[in-house]
């Protein structure tokens, strides 16, 4: 029934998105520097891809939307920052024109918590250290059901399996694991479509189910159930060269509540709204068919969140 519902709200969502019509353009602005959420590998080529991510927080967003320093009404103690740097490798292959597979591993390089003590300060605190490894796998396909030389539209589903690390495997002294314990499955749909020939709008969405972990601690068990989440992404490119496109990705998060037990958490539901100017580069110089990607990450609202800010690089090949 969950599953369900999230794929009808994705078909509300991209009819919507296709009734507002396709201006005549250019099919290869999807192929740009900054390439749409279409593109893929032709049949029987490999897709390899990096994404780079260091960011930190040193403020978050309450259950109201507001904002709030993390040494509030602790400015004499401290000034706690959060630091988390993230890699992902994925891998694409086109079987088709129609159809598609692929696997995106992601790898915690660190994660900390500095309170960056005042050197008066004689309590407890010291600074925490998360896992570090690989994160929760997931494997999936893509198939395209509907291209034209003005849109390209694909559906997405996807199975992430828990092979990081486990909350209930972290010690006291451990900020956090690098995976969630958790299975979890995924539909999306994404379109692209040129405004012009220089000019490519992307969007998207996800629904995910997060399925039911049990979680043993010491000499008790609870069962959790993460809530599940709708993912909104959309990017607008716009291509001043063909090696150079200029472009801005919205991201859009939001999480339905967290239950312990069977018992739901009040107020424990979280959203956010994440922008990210970017720059993309596309190396037509010899064979080797490369993207890089460099943008900065501001989380611009949300709820119950840390407020992370940070770059971002990405890198693809295509072989």
């Amino acid at each position: 029934m969950l599953l369900r519902r999230g794929i009808v709200r994705l078909l509300i969502f991209v009819t919507i998105i296709m009734s507002i019509g396709f201006s005549q353009g250019e099919n290869q602005s999807i192929s740009g520097p900054l390439p749409g959420f279409t593109f893929v590998p032709e049949p029987g080529h490999l897709g390899l891809s990096v994404q780079y991510l260091t960011i930190s927080s040193s403020s978050s967003f309450d259950k109201d939307g507001e904002e709030h320093d993390l040494n509030e009404y602790n400015e004499r103690i401290g000034d706690p920052k959060y630091k988390r740097s993230v890699s992902a490798l994925r891998i694409d292959y086109s079987v088709s024109k129609k159809v598609g597979l692929f696997a995106m591993a992601p790898f915690v390089n660190s994660q900390e918590l500095a309170w960056n003590l005042e050197p008066t300060f004689t309590g407890a605190l010291s600074d925490l250290n998360g896992q570090t490894g690989l994160g929760d796998v997931m494997v999936g396909g893509w198939f395209q059901i509907s291209k034209t030389s003005e849109h390209s539209v694909h559906i997405v589903g996807a199975y992430t399996q828990p092979t990081g690390t486990s909350p209930d495997e972290t010690t006291s002294a451990e900020l956090s694991s690098t995976g969630s314990g958790h299975s979890a499955t995924t539909v999306g749909m994404y379109v692209d479509f040129a405004a012009s020939s220089k000019i490519l709008l992307s969007l998207g969405g996800q629904y995910v189910v997060n399925q039911e972990a049990t979680y043993t601690f010491d000499d008790y068990s609870v069962v959790a159930k993460y809530g599940n989440e709708i993912h909104m992404v959309s990017r607008l490119a716009y291509r001043m060269s063909e090696n150079l496109s200029l472009g801005m990705d919205a991201n859009y998060l939001s999480v339905e509540k967290f239950s312990l037990d069977g018992e739901i958490e009040d107020d424990s539901g979280s959203s956010g709204f994440v922008l990210t100017p970017m720059v993309g580069h596309h190396d037509t110089t010899n064979k080797l068919n490369m993207r890089i990607n460099v943008g900065y990450q501001l989380t611009y609202a949300g709820t119950n969140i840390l407020k992370y800010d940070g770059l971002r690089f990405g890198l693809s090949i295509i072989f």
